[in-house]
């Protein structure tokens, strides 16, 4: 009977998987049962302790994609460029009320044979100001800061849109950086909230401020020479 049951015993090391204990497979002494217990449960331990690090690694990555999905940290040091509005407005402004005045969308270039892997890039121009809390001879509040910008959004996808129109008046441009499992991260969830014409949802990898320049009130640009003045 004890010879039927270290044969048993014998079996189970010699089909665990390799690796999960040392030296279990190759041990050659008569395996009484005391001994095959305690092997057995060293085996335990160690698919427990392995389990235990998989699961402390897993809530490392979930911690971390929480904090990109809550993430409510300004969101200027992300962006390329964001000192040239930092400089006109002294603050990242809101983009209420601003226009959009061209939107430009480009396919990329993904060419595997020559490593070349340019993703969708989405490129808009707006006209936004700032809104004082001073008042003209008519009772209306002043506009300052009347800027012509262009932002490039580069890798964009899932991209909705519709309403454009001759105006594409916003109520605000929301750029909220996240986190996700299943792609890569972080990215960019972008919105523009319609007000009268465009209104648009997509999400994109990095952007940037390609320009910034003072124009008129109705949007123009303005020369050099009517900046200095």
């Amino acid at each position: 009977m004890g010879r039927s049951r270290d044969r048993a015993v014998q079996g189970v090391l010699q089909t665990s998987p390799a690796g999960e204990f040392s030296g279990a497979a190759e041990d050659k002494r008569s395996c009484s049962e005391p001994a095959a217990v305690e092997t057995l449960r060293c085996f335990s331990h160690s698919k427990r302790s392995r389990a235990s690090r998989l699961a402390s690694k897993q809530d490392s990555d979930d911690n971390l994609f929480m904090q990109l999905m809550d993430d409510e940290s300004p969101i200027e040091p992300f962006i390329d460029g964001s000192e040239k509005l930092l400089r006109i407005f002294g603050y990242w402004p809101s983009f209420h009320d601003a226009e959009v005045i061209d939107l430009h969308l480009w396919r990329g270039d993904v060419d595997p044979d020559r490593a070349r892997y340019v993703f969708p890039v989405l490129t808009l121009k707006f006209h936004l100001w700032e809104l004082t809390s001073e008042v003209d001879s008519k009772g209306y509040l002043i506009l300052g800061h009347h800027t012509l910008t262009t932002l490039r959004f580069h890798h964009v996808d899932r991209i909705e849109m519709n309403g454009f129109n001759h105006q594409n008046q916003i109520v605000g441009l929301s750029i909220t950086r996240r986190g996700r499992a299943d792609g890569p991260s972080p990215f960019f969830a972008v919105q523009l909230e319609p007000g009268f014409g465009i209104s648009a949802s997509f999400e994109c990898l990095s952007l940037e401020v390609v320009d910034a320049t003072p124009c008129t009130g109705d949007g123009h640009p303005v020369s050099d020479d009517e900046v200095r003045s």
